[in-house]
Parts: C-alpha cells; sequence; structure tokens
C-alpha cells in the first residue's frame, strides 16, 4: 500500500506531508490524474492545513427557507415545503438537495441572472417526493447545472 506523503494519521495534511509529483490516479481504466499541487488551476502546495474529502457536510434542514452553501447537502425535513436559494457561486461549486419530507413542492430558488439552472433563470420545484438532485455550477456561461 502506498500513501501520499508520510503514512496516515489523525492530523490534517499539510504541504509538506504531500509529495510536489504526486498525481492522484483515476479509476482503474482511466488515464490522467488529478494533480494535488494544485485544485481549480489554484496552487495548494504550501498553503499550510488542509483537508481532501469528497463527502459534503449534511445540513438537515427543519424550516421553509434555506440558503445553500457550496459543499453542503441539505436534507428537506421541514413537514411544509422549502424554499432552497441557490447562491451565486463559482465553477466546481457543488450543492446536493435531498428531499425527506416526501413533498412535491419544495423549490430550488434562482435569485438572479447568475444563478440560473440548465440555463434557466426560473425556479425548480422538485416535483418526486424522493430526488436527491446534485447541482455543479460550471462557471459564467454554463453557471449551474444538475448532474
Amino acid at each position: 500500500m502506498s500513501f501520499v506523503g508520510n503514512s496516515p494519521t489523525d492530523k490534517l495534511l499539510t504541504a509538506s506531508d504531500i509529495d510536489p509529483n504526486f498525481i492522484l490516479p483515476l479509476a482503474k481504466g482511466g488515464t490522467g490524474g488529478i494533480d494535488l499541487k494544485t485544485i481549480n488551476s489554484t496552487s495548494i502546495v504550501g498553503t499550510g492545513n488542509m483537508v481532501i474529502s469528497g463527502t459534503p457536510t449534511l445540513v438537515l434542514v427543519s424550516s421553509t427557507t434555506q440558503v445553500a452553501i457550496s459543499g453542503n447537502h441539505y436534507v428537506l425535513e421541514n413537514a411544509g415545503a422549502t424554499t432552497v436559494t441557490l447562491p451565486a457561486g463559482t465553477s466546481g461549486d457543488v450543492i446536493w438537495v435531498t428531499v425527506a419530507n416526501a413533498r412535491v413542492d419544495n423549490v430550488i430558488n434562482v435569485t438572479t441572472s447568475i444563478t440560473k439552472i440548465n440555463n434557466d433563470n426560473t425556479n425548480m420545484t422538485i416535483d418526486n417526493p424522493y430526488a436527491t438532485i446534485k447541482l455543479r455550477h460550471c462557471g459564467a456561461t454554463s453557471l449551474w447545472r444538475i448532474v
């Protein structure tokens, strides 16, 4: 078994823990990889502590409104319909919304032309009472996309 830099511990990684030439390989059969020295073209080497994780922060929503923050997974538990408002976002941001209140009238709110979903600037009603939706911000021209 190989490790990124030093062997695993419970402490946060720092830039000195990562081999500056390490490339995280893609899944079996893939080509290329992810350069751990940069994320979204921004250098992370030498910037201090960092956490590498693919798990979003779970947020249980028990109110009728929620302003979304990138990296969170919102679980709609309120007995009434809930409106989740998207942020402007930046390329690469991800937000998840899961319907847990069995309603067909929860809404993902588009506030301006800079929060469009699939190039549409109208609110999106989640009409499936068991849906989980993942949205990724794809840049200034694509904005939020359902993935």
